[in-house]
């Protein structure tokens, strides 16, 4: 993940950028997740939550600490907040919409009202579901996620602000807190598919937004050091999230424990010590992690009748091969081109 120690801005100031591998590479690792999840879901062969679940909220806090070590020190010089907000939204929208517009298309030709799925899609589009109900509006699989992802970036110029100052540990404890309350109050007597709604607001996750603005810190501080204790650190922490599963995997000692691990793996990865081919291995799991995410559905439901006979397994496999594929090109000559032509439109 390149992660700007400048910004371009109309002085033309050169953009110097640093590498979080590590980041790359755990970024990757939970798309795929992610999606091993929704497949071996989807065709009823197993249920693996806390890959579908923790590798989310494990974005979140990758999320946090690169915006923390991009921007902090920008923003303590004044940096444009509305413009950190544009920029994010050119980051997430050009593939988003994409898939969004494949969506709208599937859901009209299959006879729902054409004004009812456009009123959904400019909430979409705008990513404004977040501030509502994004678990009820996305039209988009795993979509929510982006919503509420783009309320932590409305929110992210005061809560830098708030990290650098003295009382960051107070902030992030508070915000655990927090969570943890409102997640067991909402899933209170339900299950997760019963209150799935209710459950993914901004306050079920804010803990681990805040925790990676934390991780943020103690990155720009050099408190963390490449070191083959954290590649021990980081096989430790990935244990219990590959493995602990269940409908109760977000709640009491299980949950807490779960969220943590999130957390810390994502300061593990940051002192992994990558080089040569694991180098590029993190580089090309970073790039397409974006584009697994939203792809892999569309793939899915394209080659579903074609792979019916096959394992689940050979079609996890062949449905994310695929969707890494088409990510890959997606970045190189989509979104990355998109990006870079309306970056400059705004920074003239």
């Amino acid at each position: 993940m390149d992660v700007p120690n400048t910004t371009t801005t109309g002085d033309k100031t050169a953009v110097k950028t640093k590498r979080i591998e590590g980041f790359d590479l755990l970024r990757g690792l939970c798309a795929i997740a992610v999606a091993c999840y929704h497949i071996l879901s989807w065709l009823g062969a197993a249920h693996l939550d806390s890959w579908g679940r923790y590798g989310v909220y494990i974005f979140f806090v990758l999320s946090g600490a690169s915006m923390y070590v991009a921007y902090n020190r920008k923003f303590a010089q004044g940096y444009d907040a509305a413009k950190f907000v544009v920029f994010r939204f050119i980051r997430l929208a050009p593939l988003f919409a994409v898939v969004l517009a494949v969506n709208i298309t599937y859901l009209v030709l299959k006879g729902q009202s054409l004004l009812d799925v456009l009123s959904l899609a400019l909430l979409n589009i705008s990513f404004a579901f977040g501030f509502g109900n994004p678990g009820g509006t996305s039209l988009v699989t795993g979509g929510w996620s982006l919503g509420i992802e783009f309320l932590f970036y409305l929110t992210f110029p005061l809560l830098v602000a708030v990290i650098r100052g003295r009382y960051w540990l107070t902030i992030v404890a508070a915000a655990f807190v927090a969570q943890h309350l409102f997640i067991t109050q909402v899933l209170a007597g339900t299950t997760l598919a019963a209150a799935g709604v209710s459950y993914t607001q901004m306050l079920s996750f804010i803990f681990y937004f805040v925790a990676g603005c934390c991780i943020g810190r103690l990155i720009e501080n050099r408190v963390i050091h490449p070191s083959p204790i954290w590649v021990a650190g980081f096989v430790a922490l990935s244990m219990p999230l590959a493995v602990i599963h269940g409908e109760n995997n977000l709640l009491g000692l299980t949950g807490v424990t779960l969220s943590l691990c999130s957390a810390a793996i994502v300061l593990a990865s940051a002192g992994l010590p990558l080089s040569g081919a694991t180098s590029w291995v993190a580089d090309c799991l970073g790039k397409m992690s974006y584009g697994v995410y939203l792809i892999h559905p569309l793939v899915y439901a394209a080659g579903k009748n074609l792979l019916a006979d096959q394992s689940p397994i050979l079609v996890a496999i062949v449905v994310i091969t695929i969707s890494a594929l088409a990510a890959l090109v997606s970045e190189k000559y989509f979104e990355a081109p998109v990006r870079r032509k309306l970056q400059k439109v705004i920074d003239r």
